[in-house]
């Protein structure tokens, strides 16, 4: 890609970024560590740098992927190449990111809601395997799915994650009796604005003090905009950010090849009343870009 091109993408980005900080409001000590963390995180993504070992965990993943995308085992009406094909998430870049996002968090505790065939879990798991630390509950209301989630935990040899099934309602506090705090909790379950609403609600209160909570989906369907909404105006959803990087979104409704913003990310501090919301949209990963965190502001930097 020209350097121009590259210039007018990262000129763009930073004009967005600078909208997060304004100059006379600081981010807490807890909140900036998250922050940078984040950062890093991303920076792993945009920049392949991942060590011998995390992209040993992350071809792991890759090769049990290809197995599944021909695998006809039947899961009611759908295969489990279709469910691996239409519902779990790209390797690239959305599930090296939960693996970046663990690695560098380094949480305790990791809640999922929507577990599938057990492929974005494998990426939270892998980082909690490379960390030698944490452990992951993961929830899914559809039963038929547990197994092949199960098998999928088994075959990557990965110790650290525990499936429960059954309605998520029901099973919740099971969940919490078994993690809280929640160092990170992740709702890809059922994309409609209520449940999203309702699981924040019931989760919130079993968070740790300092957490993230991460939303996928965001722009899915109308019922995610305007559950996205509601958090990103949610007092205790201190800072928001809406994060695109550098892939259209496929599974759009209106699909047109459009980048646009999938995870949605929330830090919390309970003690903090900061309340802040940005968009981060990284048009093309590549590693020209470089994003970074200080007390005053987010930018992206040319490393080119």
């Amino acid at each position: 890609m020209p350097n121009f091109v590259r210039k007018k993408r990262l000129i763009f980005s930073l004009i967005v970024f600078s909208l997060f900080f304004q100059p006379e409001v600081r981010a807490s000590t807890a909140i900036h560590g998250i922050l940078s963390k984040i950062a890093e995180a991303i920076n792993m993504v945009i920049n392949d740098g991942y060590s011998a070992q995390e992209k040993k965990y992350l071809d792991e993943i890759h090769k049990l992927r290809e197995r599944y995308s021909t695998d006809t085992l039947k899961i009611k009406n759908a295969t489990v190449a279709y469910m691996e094909s239409r519902f779990s998430m790209p390797h690239h870049p959305w599930g090296e990111l939960l693996f970046s996002l663990v690695r560098k968090l380094k949480p305790k505790s990791f809640l999922e809601l929507g577990t599938c065939i057990g492929i974005s879990g494998a990426y939270v798991t892998a980082g909690l395997e490379m960390n030698n630390k944490g452990k992951m509950l993961t929830l899914e209301h559809f039963l038929p799915l547990v197994p092949v989630a199960n098998r999928t935990f088994k075959d990557l040899n990965f110790s650290r994650a525990i499936v429960l099934g059954g309605e998520i309602d029901s099973i919740l506090f099971k969940a919490f009796d078994e993690l809280a705090p929640i160092d990170i909790a992740f709702d890809d379950h059922i994309h409609e604005e209520k449940p999203v609403l309702k699981n924040f609600d019931l989760i919130y209160p079993f968070l740790n003090e300092v957490a993230v909570y991460l939303f996928d989906d965001i722009d899915h369907n109308v019922e995610m905009k305007r559950a996205w909404k509601n958090i990103q105006n949610d007092k205790r959803a201190n800072i928001t950010i809406s994060l695109a990087l550098g892939v259209p979104y496929m599974h759009h409704k209106d699909y047109d090849g459009v980048v646009r913003p999938r995870i949605g990310l929330v830090i919390i501090d309970k003690k903090s009343q900061e309340k802040r919301h940005t968009n981060l949209i990284i048009d093309s990963v590549t590693p020209c870009n470089h994003v970074y965190f200080n007390k005053n502001n987010l930018s992206i930097a040319n490393n080119f």
